[in-house]
């Protein structure tokens, strides 16, 4: 190809090697730029958990779960202290109950706490199973030393919290029913 002044000049191209370069370069930068804003800008879709491993303090665990659920507006995050109450069986026989959630429970995952049923003796950990419209549903299981053999893994302790601070108590496998108020 020729200039208006009549000299030629080629044409100049870059290399399919150079592309490449160019492409991975920028990869590499939107890489680091999404990498950076996920870890300064908080997640808002999960509660933030522990990585210390060590159980927070109810406050430590309120602040956490505002600052990713919004304003402890979830039942299980309420929930979290000691629970103290008793509990009827159909048959009349009255029993007691503590009930400790200790963080934040995520649905199906890690133990958030515990419970225990001293008269029988059972003394496991909580699993959140289920949360529908305020009623929360733990399953128990890894009973602990001193529980009797008639103590079963499995769902069924379902909670509620009343108007008036304190916690409805209701196990759906024998129909037995409680309240339990903050310790």
């Amino acid at each position: 190809m020729e200039s208006p002044d009549g000299t030629a000049h080629a044409k100049r191209r870059i290399s399919g090697e150079a592309w490449t370069a160019i492409g991975v370069i920028g990869a590499a930068i939107i890489t680091g730029v999404v990498t950076l804003l996920i870890h300064v800008i908080p997640s808002s879709g999960s509660p933030s958990t522990p990585t210390s491993g060590a159980v927070p303090t109810k406050s430590a665990a309120s602040a956490a779960t505002s600052q990713t659920t919004g304003a402890d507006s979830s039942p299980v995050a309420q929930m979290i202290g000691s629970w103290k109450g008793t509990a009827t069986h159909t048959d009349g026989t009255v029993f007691r109950i503590t009930l400790d959630i200790t963080q934040y429970c995520r649905l199906k995952g890690e133990p958030c706490g515990s419970i225990a049923v001293p008269d029988v003796p059972c003394y496991g950990d909580v699993y959140l199973e289920n949360v529908n419209n305020g009623d929360v549903e733990f399953k128990v299981q890894n009973f602990k030393a001193g529980s009797s053999p008639q103590c079963k893994p499995g769902a069924g302790e379902h909670f509620s919290l009343k108007p008036d601070g304190s916690l409805a108590y209701y196990a759906s496998y024998d129909d037995s029913h409680g309240t339990l108020k903050k310790a």
